[in-house]
């Protein structure tokens, strides 16, 4: 798998700010203990300190709320989308990607943050001429309880010193991790609801595309037998060839060549190619001895298909042996879930000895922990069924 290496460089460049919002908290952490100290060598006695430690603390959360309202980020309001004109289907679609989400966050919190900050600096702007004698009366308590000479600078000074700190904390952690954390849960929901539907949107491709296999393959079976039983069959006594049909090998190849990143898209191709395959094997008369002599010669996944496909739209007897000959050479879950098919309908049929159901339970248990291994669903509950109903018929 190729690297990237300029996903090293992201991560480090991502953590950056991170590293820089710890330092610079530890930094306000360790100014606001040496003033804390600074109080406590100053009172005059242990219950003096603890009472100005109150007030600093007070300060302190008082600044810290002052600086989330000044901190909060506000969201950029979506573009408004024009009224809507059901003629109109570009004007539909501009509209839903102007407005993506049906619900928003809740901003009340914003719009408190907006009034409080327009109050708080209109009145401080109103009352900055009596600042100082503002400051004065409310450091008088504390003045009183630190005593001595130098008593006021000090109230006044734990005052300034830890609203101001407590704003810049407030400010800075606000304006990055509250932003930060927010926007990422708001994110998370946002993933989860697009995961969730595109689980939704795959499971229900998977069983369109399930039964459209099936019914494809009833349609092509009724084509091809018209109103007598046997009609459209592929020959059983025609000799086999050495060598496998040319366009048959170059159809199976192709098959074999499918890829496509979309699950969905890669599953429908093959169940094209599988359909095609089919017709092609009803209109040449190919036998199922021949498929099997071709598949155990050359095990291609598009070989075996080909003749799960035809057991599953003619089940007859002897045809469970072939199935277990070639069955065990499959890779592709696409194949195993088709041999897995052709072995419920053999199993509602009949045909077959208990000692082939035998292998056929084995052969269906692998197939069950490749599909748990791939996370494949489909697979894993067919072959739960198709064992159930071998084990309740034919063991």
């Amino acid at each position: 798998m190729a690297t990237e290496p300029h996903k090293p460089q992201d991560a480090k460049s991502d953590s950056k700010p991170a590293a820089d919002l710890i330092w610079l908290n530890r930094v306000f952490l360790t100014f606001i203990a040496l003033a804390l100290l600074a109080i406590w060598l100053y009172a005059p006695n242990l219950q003096h300190a603890s009472t100005a430690w109150l007030w600093a603390f007070a300060c302190l959360a008082a600044g810290a709320f002052v600086g989330l309202l000044f901190g909060i980020k506000r969201e950029q309001s979506p573009s408004p989308a024009r009224p809507p004109d059901p003629k109109d289907k570009a004007q539909e679609r501009a509209n839903d990607k102007a407005d993506p989400e049906r619900y928003q966050p809740n901003n009340n919190l914003i719009d408190v943050s907006d009034w409080l900050t327009k109050i708080i600096v209109g009145v401080g702007l109103i009352e900055l001429r009596q600042l100082p004698d503002k400051m004065r009366t409310i450091a008088r308590p504390l003045s009183t309880c630190l005593g001595g000479d130098c008593g006021l600078a000090v109230a006044v000074a734990v005052i300034v010193f830890f609203g101001f700190a407590g704003f810049l904390v407030g400010y800075i952690n606000s304006r990055t991790f509250l932003a930060a954390m927010f926007r990422g849960y708001d994110d998370y929901g946002k993933r989860l609801e697009a995961i969730e539907g595109q689980v939704e949107k795959t499971s229900a491709k998977q069983e369109v595309l399930k039964v459209e296999a099936d019914v494809q393959l009833q349609g092509m079976r009724n084509r091809y037998t018209g109103d007598a039983a046997t009609a459209g069959q592929p020959e059983a006594d025609q000799p086999i060839p050495a060598e496998p049909d040319s366009v048959l090998l170059q159809m199976a190849r192709a098959y074999q060549a499918i890829q496509d990143p979309d699950y969905a898209v890669r599953v429908a191709k093959k169940d094209r190619a599988a359909s095609e395959m089919l017709r092609y094997v009803f209109e040449k008369k190919l036998s199922k001895a021949a498929l099997q002599a071709w598949a155990l010669a050359q095990p291609m996944d598009g070989l075996i298909l080909t003749l799960a496909s035809t057991v599953l739209a003619f089940p007859e007897e002897g045809d469970l042996a072939r199935l277990l000959s070639v069955g065990k050479y499959a890779n592709w879950l696409h194949t195993k879930y088709r041999v897995a098919l052709a072995l419920r309908a053999l199993a509602k049929t009949g045909f077959g000895p208990v000692a082939e159901w035998n292998e056929a339970l084995a052969l269906l248990d692998r197939y069950a922990d490749h599909a748990k291994q791939r996370g494949d669903e489909a697979l894993s509950s067919l072959a739960a069924e198709v064992g159930g109903l071998v084990k309740s018929k034919h063991t």
